[in-house]
């Protein structure tokens, strides 16, 4: 029982100290910005925007904090922003983009998939 017992809190441990940015939740972030706005925003690493009016991803992650950035999300979410209609967005995936945009700062090229198209909308 006992070793059951330490086993349990080495891997609840692990889960605490685990990065927030893994590869899963960047992946998932991804895959909410390519369903909701890769439309007008770059999303990937070194994508352009296909309207050029809308700043990529990347330079909104690196002129922004957390705080501004989850900011500007609920906006988005609630009232759009600009040109931009509402894109509901719920706490959790609210939660996957700023982990995804933190990649996109750091430049963690092996966490960011490729774009099929190479970043251009065509």
């Amino acid at each position: 029982m006992r070793p059951l017992v330490l086993l349990l809190a080495a891997a609840c441990a692990a889960c605490a100290t685990a990065p927030p940015d893994d590869e899963a939740h960047v992946r998932v972030g991804r895959a909410f910005l390519e369903r909701s706005c890769a439309g007008c925003h770059g999303i990937g690493l070194m994508d352009t925007s296909p309207n050029p009016r809308a700043p990529t991803l990347r330079q909104l992650a690196l002129t922004r904090s957390d705080r501004e950035l989850a900011r500007a999300l609920a906006e988005v979410s609630s009232r759009g922003h600009l040109n931009m209609p509402p894109v509901y967005v719920t706490p959790r995936e609210r939660r996957e983009v700023l982990i995804y945009l933190r990649a996109l700062r750091g430049g963690a090229r092996g966490a960011l998939p490729p774009r099929p198209d190479g970043g251009r909308r065509v």
